[in-house]
Parts: structure tokens; C-alpha cells; sequence
């Protein structure tokens, strides 16, 4: 009798494990890339204080997400050999991956330690993603297209 599965599957104890790993490439950098603003929001220190301490703590936090989600376009692109629409949109569920982490990481840090508006933490799971991730949509087909565009006029003349 002839599988239906694809050789790259494996069977463990008579279950079907999918081996998506060529099938989905980006959604292995997707989730990588949510994972790192996800530990940058929740590792990069947050002093209290309005001070310069607080600002360069903030800016470090800035920039390595800002580098992130260049190599997140950089991998997209030059790796995955994806149009600037798909680069924009994984790379924006990443970030609106991070942003949901980061917001359920409020929510239980809310509940464990009974502080914090419990409704507005519950609505920051849908909010946080959505401001954060649209706008990454638009830099990052912005980005892309520029990559697209240079990688076009980069192809050798026929003289």
C-alpha cells in the first residue's frame, strides 16, 4: 500500500511527525525573530526613573530590534528569494509575534504579583501585535522593495 506522506516525514510509534523544515522556511525565522523582541523586552533593563540611564537602556533596546528586523528583511530577501509583499508580511508577524509574547508576559507578570488593570492587559494581547505590526508592515515593504528594486538594476548590461 502506497503512503501518502512525503519521504521527508517520519513515523514515531506508528504517529506521522511532519517534517515542515523545507516546506516553511520563513516561519522558522518568524518565530526566531519573535522570540528575540520577545527576550529584549523582557530582559533590557527598565529603570524607573526618567534619567539618562532609563533613555540608554531604551535606545539599546531600540536598536537591537532594529537590527533584528533588518536581518529578519536581509534573510527574506537574499536568502529566501521572497517578493517584498511576503518579506513585509513575515517580517511583521514576527513583530506582532514578539508583541503578543511580550503582552503575555505582562499578563501573567500581572497576575502572579496582583498588580496592573487586568482588562487592559487582556486587551493589549490583540492591541499590542496590531500597533506594532502594521507599521512594520509598511517599513518593511518599504525596505524591501528598495532591496528589490537595487537587486534589479544590479543585473549586468548586455553590451
Amino acid at each position: 500500500m502506497k503512503s501518502n506522506h512525503s519521504d521527508s516525514n517520519v513515523k514515531v510509534q506508528g504517529h506521522t511527525i511532519l517534517n515542515t523544515s523545507g516546506k516553511y522556511p520563513w516561519l522558522r525565522a518568524v518565530i526566531l525573530f519573535g522570540m528575540v523582541y520577545l527576550v529584549v523586552g523582557v530582559a533590557f533593563p527598565n529603570p524607573s526613573a526618567a534619567n539618562e540611564t532609563q533613555f540608554m537602556w531604551r535606545l539599546a533596546a531600540w536598536l537591537t530590534c532594529a537590527v533584528a528586523f533588518a536581518i529578519h528583511i536581509g534573510i527574506e530577501h537574499f536568502r529566501l528569494r521572497n517578493s517584498p509583499r511576503k518579506t513585509a508580511v513575515h517580517a511583521a508577524v514576527a513583530v506582532a509575534l514578539g508583541a503578543f509574547a511580550l503582552a503575555a508576559a505582562a499578563n501573567i507578570h500581572a497576575l502572579t504579583a496582583g498588580t496592573g488593570n487586568h482588562g487592559l492587559l487582556a486587551l493589549a494581547l490583540v492591541i499590542w501585535p496590531i500597533i506594532s505590526g502594521v507599521p512594520a508592515f509598511a517599513v518593511a515593504l518599504a525596505l524591501a522593495a528598495g532591496l528589490a528594486r537595487v537587486r534589479t538594476n544590479d543585473k549586468p548590461s548586455s553590451a
